[in-house]
């Protein structure tokens, strides 16, 4: 994968593998040839999602653009209104977010390639590759007035590199993260906080042991448990005491199954979807007979909150998405906005799920506050609970928002 990179980035070969070692790269002919062999084999797409794919240069005068597939940077002029490509850089494989750190020099993190590539924007060239730990997803610039410093996200090592980039890249520290796949970032407007959106922030659910188990017995059989709310009945109900949709009579029984929970909030209830309570066997004195001990809890940790001055995380902000995809500081207020997906995974049975599996939101917090949380699909979809379903019309699922990637703020 090294060796992928020197040729993608269009540079001899070069030794070197330690997190933070920066790489001076000067374009040779032999490598420019190497550039271009690459270029003709076959196409590998590892369908990396873009995390901030495209940013302006602090003086507008410049549109950057990550090119994929490609591999490269794209610079578009913007003097004469709209943009008009002025250059096309080569950096690692599959780069995914791009920053201005100035209006000469641009950062690109490089997902595949565990990279940053930092471009001369007059030159049109690499100038360094730093090493990062495994899939780097975004770069933000923070600190105090003339001590900015580099965050930079790496989802599978769960932690945020700090690098100099006065010096292009010395690394400064390493921030360890609560929580699973941090990737997009964003910086508060007084340069001193940098929020870090945990990708698989969860949503307080769990399942319970029910069906088959594997070595050694685990998970434990709680949910035929007859401490249990139904007692000891498997499957539980999920209707009262009925099944919706009904089960069909001539069908034999069924086999035992596991039961996915979901706490109401911090230190709340554990719920299933039949409005049952099985705290006492999840967290309870009886949580023993769940595997688990007593207390036991579940983090939710959607975003991380740094601060810039002593690199360290201060807080954490839950209850928002178990998937978060995107965020945006608002630059006259402080407010944070992330954009995301929530599953509803306590609901069972396919019908019952029908094109109503998961729920696209957006939620804004201040500070360590109260986030408040809306459904960006709540105004032409409906939810209706059973499993009754009405398809609704092609015009109404074209206003529908999937998969939401980006997030920005204005100042209004």
């Amino acid at each position: 994968m090294k060796a992928e990179l020197l040729y993608a980035c269009g540079l001899a070969a070069v030794a070197t593998v330690t997190i933070g070692s920066v790489l001076a790269l000067n374009a040779s002919p032999s490598a420019e040839r190497d550039a271009r062999v690459m270029a003709d084999e076959p196409f590998v797409n590892w369908e990396t999602p873009h995390v901030h794919p495209i940013d302006v240069t602090p003086d507008g005068s410049r549109l950057l653009a990550v090119n994929l597939p490609d591999a490269r940077l794209e610079i578009m002029s913007l003097a004469g209104g709209l943009p008009r490509v002025i250059g096309s850089v080569p950096v690692g494989l599959d780069p995914v977010s791009v920053r201005a750190f100035d209006n000469d020099t641009a950062w690109v993190v490089n997902h595949v390639s565990d990279s940053i590539s930092v471009v001369d924007l007059n030159a049109q060239t690499v100038v360094r590759t730093i090493q990062t730990q495994d899939e780097p997803c975004d770069v933000a610039f923070a600190g105090p007035a003339g001590g900015e410093m580099a965050f930079v996200s790496c989802s599978q090592a769960n932690v945020v590199h700090v690098f100099d980039p006065t010096t292009l890249g010395a690394h400064i520290a390493e921030i360890p993260i609560q929580g699973q796949d941090p990737r997009a970032l964003a910086v508060s407007p007084d340069g001193l906080t940098v929020y870090a959106a945990i990708f698989q922030g969860g949503n307080r659910s769990t399942i319970l042991g029910g069906g088959l188990t594997m070595g050694g017995g685990f998970p434990p059989n709680v949910v035929g448990n007859p401490l249990g709310p139904y007692g000891g009945t498997n499957p539980p109900p999920n209707d009262v005491a009925a099944f919706d949709p009904p089960i069909n009579s001539e069908l034999p029984p069924p086999p035992p199954v596991g039961l996915i929970v979901k706490q109401q909030g911090q230190g709340g209830a554990w719920i299933d979807d039949n409005a049952a309570d099985w705290t006492p066997l999840v967290s309870g004195m009886g949580a023993g007979a769940s595997g688990r001990v007593d207390g036991w809890t579940l983090l939710d940790h959607d975003v991380a909150i740094i601060d810039a001055a002593s690199l360290s995380v201060t807080g954490y902000v839950g209850d928002l998405n178990n998937m978060n995809m995107a965020l945006a500081v608002n630059p006259a207020s402080g407010a944070v906005t992330v954009v995301g997906t929530d599953g509803t995974n306590e609901t069972r049975f396919e019908p019952n799920l029908n094109g109503r599996f998961v729920r696209v939101q957006m939620s804004d917090f201040v500070g360590a506050g109260a986030p408040g949380t809306v459904d960006l699909n709540a105004g032409h979809l409906t939810y209706p609970s059973g499993p009754s379903f009405t398809p609704i019309a092609q015009s109404e699922r074209n206003k529908s928002i999937g998969d939401p990637r980006c997030s920005r703020r204005s100042r209004a």
